[in-house]
């Protein structure tokens, strides 16, 4: 992410929202997944360069018996506001 880029994101979302990335890093840095026996459905960002959406795909199938991608419009950070939340709703289960 550049510079210019986080300072879009302070612009448009506070301080809040950096520091809600950089405790979550701090979170994840440990963190090591066990495998999952199941059905998980990854919804990407059509925004997401293909280079780290294969990388993020190949982890979820270190972990996951059974992934289903669907790639979707929008930036990550809109697709829980409208209009982007409607396309997300769709895949809801349960």
């Amino acid at each position: 992410m550049t510079s210019s880029q986080v300072a879009a994101y302070h612009e448009a979302y506070g301080p809040e929202l950096l520091r809600l990335w950089r405790d979550s890093l701090r979170g994840l840095a440990g963190y090591r997944a066990g495998w999952f026996h199941g059905r998980v459905t990854l919804l990407v960002s059509e925004s997401h360069p293909p280079a780290l959406r294969a990388v993020q795909e190949a982890g979820w199938r270190q972990t996951v018996s059974d992934l289903t991608v669907h790639e979707i419009p929008g930036e990550h950070h809109e697709l829980l506001r409208a209009p982007y939340v409607d396309r997300i709703s769709r895949f809801r289960t349960g």
